[in-house]
């Protein structure tokens, strides 16, 4: 049998293994605030405040306000929350059948782009996959984001 040429693969979570959709945050921070989804997608600040939020370099509550101020709404933490929390919809379609066929013959790891509030969250969401995982490298606990 000849030698197997990789012995590992590398995944992301957002988009591969969890289907994701972040204008969801911004329909539902509208809804709550009475006001269009439109007004907060074109402002919604994907900056250098947002990628340290990502790095683990600034407190949820920073990037809460951050995030409020620049989308010029009120809102609760849970508001918030509540909001971050609808842009993970759910693990993908016959992805737990994928990874259990793929853990047979290769080392599985994941890298992440995500934050303090998401990782419970995705956690969660995905408690039945993550033992296919060796490893899963969130750029909020190792402080840096794909591609860096």
């Amino acid at each position: 049998m000849p030698e197997q040429k990789y012995k590992a693969l590398i995944f992301d979570l957002g988009n591969v293994i969890i289907d994701i959709l972040p204008k969801n945050a911004c329909d539902y921070w509208a809804e709550v605030c009475g006001i269009q989804p439109e007004d907060l997608y074109v402002a919604f600040p994907f900056d250098e405040t947002y990628a340290k939020f990502e790095r683990g370099e600034i407190t949820p509550e920073t990037f809460r306000k951050y995030v409020s101020k620049c989308l010029n709404i009120t809102l609760s933490q849970k508001e918030f929350d509540e909001g971050w929390k609808q842009i993970l919809i759910q693990p993908r379609r016959n992805i737990e059948v994928l990874l259990r066929n793929l853990k047979k013959s290769y080392r599985i790891v994941a890298l992440s782009n995500t934050n303090e509030i998401h990782v419970p969250m995705w956690r969660e969401m995905c408690t039945p996959i993550l033992l296919y995982f060796e490893r899963i490298f969130s750029s909020n606990e190792i402080g840096f984001r794909k591609p860096e």
